[in-house]
């Protein structure tokens, strides 16, 4: 092979594109390879011919080159309009952003504004409460009865009536010196030792002792003989919820929402006190003198330890949460699985799960549960909805545990939204049940009963009374 020849075979394979190169480049071999039966100016010929083959395939490289510079550059310019997009997008997301950031501002500061009406109400009110104003006789004498209790003795108390008698004692309506009016709980010592209450009794005391709050009745002052213990508390002379109810049969909408709301702000004190009540039941709701409720008898209520657990049963077995009664450990949950029946029964007239026998009655909510409450035609969905919360089985999910946001839960439950919480606690709301009653002597929701049966509850002999038990717990009352 010649270096012609050579030299066009080294030039390896046409690049891509370039087959009608390639196709003359073997052409012209094959007539060099018949080189000795030309003449010089057939090879010249064929060397121009290479040549300009030559010349072509150079022009097909620069054109493929040409069209990926081409492309190249169309990828560029896709990239650099994608990038515009990206920043126009960016720029429009921070524009979004900064959007959110001013809204947020202005609610922020209608807030503020909020927040500081109300403290300037607030304000307003203190300085007309540092004004002298005449008040009406029936309000100057319900205000005396809450007064400075500090400097009463029990001899210094005068009975007007008896307004009850239970199980363990008695509560009389007394009258101070000076003119104040309290209701006074009597409970026998005998009595708390026979039914091995102790405990219990001093329980009370140091829960009624902690309470502050108008929703929830506390002691002012105790006293102790003897034989006896005794409880001074405030007078709420307005009856019961529960004989209201009674009367009426079942309460409206309004009403029953009204006092439920009212037994929400007594459990949410209790609860922020670490303190289960556990007997929560129309029985023990009083009306004052306006008409609001007040959650009274303590006699189940505890202070939780650090657990948060207890493991008492205790309380009416119509209102008794599952976990009571399965006796596993239960905590501030059970009451509010109680306010869930409460607002069934002022709905109702009746709790869903009474039955003739309490053990009946503890079978029914812990076997069947909601599956065996009937619910009234004229109950409304979302009254539905937040008795079946409230009435969860799992007391984690329980509306109103500590679990799921404690109180606040139910009260920014729909069924409430019609309630102003903020008026409520400060009682400026007008209760929907009337007491119209014309002083702190006013006696009309209560049957007074004789002086003389004060004791009568009281059937414990005073021989079998060991006062050797006493001594370990009453120095401490």
């Amino acid at each position: 092979m010649n270096k012609l020849e050579d030299k066009v075979v080294r030039g390896g394979a046409p690049p891509q594109g370039s087959n009608n190169v390639h196709l003359a480049s073997n052409s012209m071999l094959g007539k060099f390879h018949d080189y000795k039966n030309v003449d010089l100016r057939e090879i010249t010929s064929i060397f121009e011919e290479y040549k300009q083959a030559e010349q072509r395939l150079k022009e097909a490289q620069a054109a493929n080159a040409a069209q990926k510079a081409a492309e190249t550059e169309k990828a560029a310019r896709d990239a650099a309009a994608a990038a515009q997009r990206a920043r126009e997008e960016k720029g429009q997301e921070e524009a979004a952003n900064e959007l959110k950031k001013a809204e947020e501002a202005r609610v922020q500061a209608e807030e503020d504004v909020k927040n500081l009406q109300v403290i300037q109400a607030a304000a307003d009110a203190a300085e007309q409460k540092k004004q002298p104003k005449e008040a009406s006789p029936v309000a100057a004498s319900m205000q005396a009865s809450s007064g400075d209790a500090s400097e009463i003795t029990l001899e210094s108390l005068t009975t007007i009536g008896i307004l009850g008698i239970g199980a363990f004692g008695s509560v009389s309506l007394v009258k101070s010196k000076a003119g104040d009016i309290f209701a006074l709980k009597k409970l026998s010592k005998a009595h708390i030792i026979d039914t091995e209450n102790e405990e219990n009794v001093m329980r009370e005391k140091q829960v009624m002792c902690m309470v502050d709050d108008w929703s929830v009745m506390g002691s002012v002052r105790t006293f102790k003989e003897p034989k006896y213990l005794y409880f001074l508390m405030g007078a709420c002379l307005g009856g019961e919820v529960f004989a209201r109810l009674r009367v009426a049969g079942e309460f409206d909408n309004t009403t029953a929402r009204f006092y439920a709301a009212c037994v929400v702000l007594a459990l949410e004190h209790l609860n922020s006190l670490n303190i289960i009540y556990r007997d929560l039941k129309p029985e023990n709701l009083l009306l004052d003198d306006k008409g609001f409720a007040k959650l009274i008898d303590f006699g189940c209520a505890k202070v939780l330890d650090e657990t948060g657990q207890t493991f008492t049963l205790c309380g009416t077995p119509d209102y008794t949460a599952p976990e009571l009664i399965l006796g596993d450990g239960h905590g501030k949950a059970v009451d509010w699985w109680a306010l869930g029946i409460l607002i069934f029964e002022m709905l109702s007239g009746a709790p869903p799960f009474i039955k003739d026998d309490p053990e009946e009655t503890y079978t029914a909510i812990v076997q069947l549960g909601q599956k065996c409450i009937d619910y009234p035609k004229t109950m409304s969905k979302v009254v539905i909805d937040i008795i079946r919360r409230l009435l969860l089985y799992n007391p984690e999910k329980r509306l109103g545990a500590p679990e799921v946001g404690g109180g606040e839960s139910v009260r920014k439950h729909q069924w409430f939204k019609h309630i102003k919480w903020d008026k409520l606690e400060a009682r400026e709301l007008t209760p929907p049940l009337e007491t119209g009653l014309d002083g702190p002597e006013d006696l009309r929701y209560f049957r007074l009963l004789p002086l003389e049966e004060n004791n009568e509850w009281d059937t414990v002999e005073e021989e079998d009374f060991d006062f050797s038990r006493v001594e370990k717990w009453d120095p401490e009352f």
